[in-house]
This record gives C-alpha cells, structure tokens and sequence, in this order.
C-alpha cells in the first residue's frame, strides 16, 4: 500500500511538473527557438524529474543507477539536433531566416493556404507558437495572409514568389546534412522512416 500511494503520488507530480515546464519552455520556442528543441527539452526534463523523484520515494527497484549519457537515446536524439541545428545556422542566416521560419515555408510548400492553425499542427506545434515567425515571414514579404472569401473570420497563409524563391535556395540544407553524415540519400530516407515509425509510437497515448 505504502508503494501505491508513493507511486500515485508520484505520477501526479510529475504530471504537474511536466506540465509546468511544457509551458515554460513553449514560452522560450515562442522567441525563435528551434521547435524540435522544444520536445528534446521537455523529455529530458520530464525524464530527469522522473529520476528525482524515484531517489526519494524509497523504491528500490526503480533506484538502479543512471546510464551514461551515450547510452540514454533522449541525449542521442539531443546532440543530434543540436549538431543540425549548428550545421544549419550559418546557411539559414545568409538566407535571412530562422529555423522556425524554415518551417513554416516548408509547411506552406506541402500545403499553400493553409491557416495559422493548420500550420501549428502541421508541425506539432500550438498556434501561439507559429504566429511570431509568420508574422515576420509576411514583413520579409516572404508570405501573405488573406481573409477567406467563403468565411471572412478565416486567414489564410499564402506563400510569395518571393518565399517560393528562398525555399528553392534551401536545399543546400539537406544536401549538407547527406554529405556531413557520410550516408547515401536512401540511407538517410531509411533512418527518417525509422525516426518517423519511433516519433508515432511515442506519441501514440491509445
């Protein structure tokens, strides 16, 4: 009885702390910040309090000493977007944009016409989140908003000649990311696959 009410406990505290620091840290993505830094952060925080609280509940089986880092697939995952992001940076500022914005003109560029929110699930993202990097694509003449015809309360975002442009001068981007990674362009769509396959049955709560 005593485990079950440290473990119920438990659960509800870092259901709150979880939630608590997904807030936070969506604040932070609001700032440009890289969305996928956005769910690595919130792991490892959540994994990390997870940890803390395990120490002090007196459970010994979940009380086995940490793995080391290169052994934890949230620190893998971490370092890896971490290093893109550097290999990226110095190409997406001669391009004049953020990784975020790159974003949003790739989901534009799946989709053209999409609204605010469209565009926020695309990339798993909440609108709140979108809405700054959209806005400064549209004062980069990049993108532009329209009122809907058929339901004026609707906008839709639309890309420019001008954003069509710049996407087409991104492919230097995975270009890069092939040759860095020292793997062919179908070894590279193979291990997206296998990240994508991981990505679904993380997020699947059914």
């Amino acid at each position: 009885m005593t485990f079950l009410r440290v473990a119920f406990v438990s659960n509800i505290a870092v259901s709150m702390y979880a939630a608590i620091f997904d807030i936070a840290i969506s604040i932070c993505i609001k700032q440009d910040s890289g969305p996928v830094q956005y769910f690595i952060y919130r792991d490892i925080i959540f994994c990390d309090i997870v940890f803390t609280l395990n120490q002090h509940t007196g459970f010994t089986m979940t009380r086995a000493s940490p793995r080391p880092l290169d052994e934890q697939l949230c620190f893998t995952l971490y370092s890896a977007s971490m290093a893109v992001s550097r290999m990226y940076k110095p190409m997406l500022d001669a391009m004049g944009i953020t990784y975020p914005q790159y974003l949003v003109l790739s989901a534009l560029d799946e989709h053209d016409g999409l609204t605010i929110g469209a565009i926020a699930d695309r990339l798993a993202l909440e609108s709140s989140t979108v809405t700054p990097p959209a806005k400064r694509l549209e004062q980069a003449g990049l993108l532009e908003r329209r009122r809907s015809k058929e339901d004026e309360r609707q906008v839709n975002v639309f890309l420019t000649d001008a954003g069509r442009k710049l996407l087409g001068e991104s492919k230097c981007l995975g270009d890069t990311l092939i040759e860095r990674s020292k793997m062919t362009p179908a070894e590279v769509q193979r291990l997206n696959e296998r990240m994508q396959g991981f990505l679904a049955a993380v997020n699947d709560v059914g």
